[in-house]
């Protein structure tokens, strides 16, 4: 793990939420000669973990680029003002006191097409102008040269020096001449779970013999092991419906609750309804009757993103799950490029139909150039500012540091921005009356385990991508915001991550239908399902109290013991079977174990920040 610290500016940002040691743009350009400045916070030395860099050679000058070119925004003093003192305005108002003025955006656009970008499009709300052109025509147009670039198993490109561009033009960075940090959602693993026979079936109180390939229905059924690594172990749960999500939370409360709850990947699943619905049918659930979507057409950059279906099927199923009656807004980016993504959740402010939106997503924040960065924050402020909470999964790496993907210790962004609500995770194991019978933080230790009648000769191992626990940790790039200051620990000057959990753990997840078909429901699971069920709620809670505010984090360290469960423990009790790995080993996991230097416990922490959302109190005190 390479650790590296951000170094593009001379000085700190003086607002309750800025970017720590990221000067504003135009503090951090120095002349480049010829009326040029060359922009400190869209080069290579903006990207904290550069150090880790292994050059790669040229990147091939026809690859596709998606940039976004960022202008000023008006009366920045004022917006970050009304940000820190929690204001809400409408969007007509937001649109009339900060958006870039028309001028400035033609003037960086007809710069942009004289040197052969092709301009696809302006945001005055969000001061950019996007493009998409070559490398060899950025290469030319920012006097720079983009090389191929790793970091551990993460291919890219970046920028070999900060890009240059003429002063007049009024350009303060750009987002996308990085692509390391391409959002990735974290894979699903969808487990083979095998329910028993439904006809000649023997209820089950405790443990199963040993060989018993079937998942349990509640913690405990059924155990595959007799040699048991852990005290309290148990097969994999068998997905759970979505009463069990209302029960478990006590959201009973929200189901006649009629928000408009927006979801935000890339791509699009034209089954997305289907499938709701056929896992609908399977457990006698409402099925999702209002559903719409915003699709972007594809670009080049989609090549390099995972498909983003199984996700898509996970968000809005979770959300449905929680507020069957919400109407369900899907924004497909165009891809999962930076620029793209935000540029869909741009779209998404502006059109303002929405009073939640769950991003599913995240990279590693020490791979984000802070011009990225901003951009994000720019909309993602413009939300709270207008009364839209955006909420954000955790990512499900830990704190990276165990990861062979990316060895670069620290947070997830989006989770990291000050401007949306994170979300960490939870493994819940059941009764068999549907109660709970533990919550602990969701972090899973693997073992390989020879012999499935004793423990001899077991050996910890990587249980594979994404599967090592919540992510969290503290942020090397933005000021601890005022609502966290004396409530979380490991820091008491930069924003900590995350700020509340959900279910997490695929061990003991909810069911998800990813194909058309009852075959195809498996368990969900990842922080990518915390995360929209925890928009659902705070949508829900929106509807129910006609409460109008942006981000939800802010209000959730103002709620009491009543509408959040602290999620103490214990560690090391609780393991799981999932099945064998490949040379026939059972697969083992330490269900609330500890893999790397994340921790569960007393108050908050940064697996599961102030816990889970509780019940009534939760939906009629958030806000309040």
């Amino acid at each position: 793990m390479k650790r590296r610290q951000i170094a593009v500016a001379t000085v700190a940002v003086t607002t309750a939420f800025g970017l720590v040691g990221v000067g504003s743009a135009t503090a951090a350009n120095g002349g480049g000669g010829n009326g040029d400045v060359k922009l400190a916070n869209s080069g290579r030395s903006a990207i904290a973990a550069n150090g880790a860099f292994a050059d790669q050679g040229a990147a091939p000058a026809t690859a596709s680029l998606a940039l976004a070119l960022q202008v000023p925004l008006r009366n920045e003093n004022i917006r970050q003002t009304m940000l820190a003192n929690g204001a809400v305005i409408s969007p007509a108002q937001y649109a009339r006191m900060f958006a870039s003025s028309p001028k400035d955006l033609k003037k960086v656009a007809d710069w942009a097409a004289k040197k052969g970008f092709t301009v696809t499009g302006t945001n005055a709300n969000a001061g950019t102008v996007s493009v998409t052109g070559s490398v060899a025509t950025a290469n030319k147009a920012f006097k720079l040269k983009l090389r191929k670039t790793a970091v551990d198993g993460r291919r890219g490109i970046t920028p070999d020096t900060d890009p240059t561009v003429p002063a007049g033009i009024g350009v303060t960075g750009i987002s996308g001449l990085n692509t390391l940090a391409t959002f990735a959602p974290p894979p699903q693993q969808k487990i083979a779970t095998k329910k028993a026979p439904k006809t000649g079936a023997v209820p089950r109180t405790g443990a199963a013999p040993a060989q018993n390939q079937y998942c349990s229905d509640f913690w405990g059924q059924n155990l595959a092991v007799t040699g048991k690594k852990y005290p309290n172990m148990s097969n994999v749960q068998c997905p759970l419906p979505p009463q069990a999500a209302v029960s478990l939370y006590g959201m009973q409360g929200a189901a006649n609750a009629t928000p408009t709850l927006g979801i935000l990947l890339w791509g699009d699943d034209p089954n997305a309804v289907t499938n709701a619905n056929v896992l609908a049918k399977a457990t006698n659930s409402p099925p999702l009757t209002t559903y719409s979507k915003v699709v972007e057409r594809p670009n080049n950059n989609m090549n390099r993103c995972e498909d983003g279906s199984g996700e898509q099927n996970l968000d809005v199923q979770s959300t449905h799950a929680i507020a069957p009656k919400a109407n369900i807004r899907y924004y497909g980016a165009a891809s999962c490029a930076f620029s793209d993504t935000t540029a869909s959740l741009a779209k998404a402010v502006n059109e303002h139909k929405v009073t939640t939106m769950s991003l599913s997503f995240g990279a590693p924040e020490k791979l984000v150039d802070s011009a990225s960065l901003s951009g994000f924050n720019r909309v993602a402020q413009q939300a709270t500012l207008t009364g839209i909470s955006v909420v954000v999964c955790s990512m499900d790496s830990g704190d990276y540091s165990t990861d062979p993907g990316v060895k670069v210790k620290g947070v997830a962004f989006p989770a990291s921005s000050p401007f949306v609500t994170a979300v960490g995770g939870t493994a819940v194991g059941v009764t068999q009356t549907g109660g709970r019978l533990f919550t602990v933080g969701w972090e899973s230790k693997w073992w390989r385990q020879p012999n499935p009648g004793t423990t001899a000769g077991m050996t910890q191992t990587y249980g594979g991508q994404n599967s090592i626990g919540a992510g969290g940790g503290v942020s090397s790039a933005f000021a601890q915001p005022g609502w966290q200051k004396g409530r979380v620990k490991g820091s008491t000057t930069m924003r900590a991550v995350p700020d509340v959990a959900a279910l997490a753990d695929p061990l003991t997840g909810l069911a998800i239908a990813y194909g058309p078909s009852e075959a195809e429901i498996a368990n969900g699971g990842g922080t990518s399902q915390a995360a929209p069920l925890v928009a659902a709620m705070v949508g829900a809670s929106k509807s129910i109290t006609k409460r109008n505010f942006g981000n939800a984090a802010p209000m959730l360290y103002r709620l009491g013991s009543a509408a959040l469960l602290d999620v103490t423990g214990p560690t090391g009790t609780y393991g799981g079977w999932y099945g064998t790995w490949d040379d026939g080993a059972q697969r083992i996991a330490g269900v609330g174990d500890t893999p790397d230097s994340l921790r569960f416990g007393a108050g908050w922490d940064n697996v599961t920040g102030l816990g889970e959302p509780k019940g009534q109190a939760f939906l009629t005190g958030l806000g309040g």
